[in-house]
């Protein structure tokens, strides 16, 4: 998955304009990040990129990317 992708998705997730987050965005400034979109996220990555990642990755992650 490329970032353009990633990002496109992600900001479905967190029901947010794509085109207003960027890797370098602080999840905290984001007003959807919640706990629903935190557990989509998970499940977009481990189904968009088949990488099996644990929920507490969102705990020290600072970033979208």
């Amino acid at each position: 998955m490329s970032d353009e992708e990633f990002l496109q998705r992600f900001g479905e997730v967190v029901g947010q304009d794509p085109s207003s987050i960027a890797l370098a965005t602080e999840l905290k400034t984001l007003d959807g990040w919640d706990s629903v979109a935190y557990l989509a996220a998970t499940v977009m990555i481990d189904e968009g990129m088949g990488v099996a990642v644990s929920p507490e990755i969102f705990v020290d992650a600072v970033t979208v990317g």
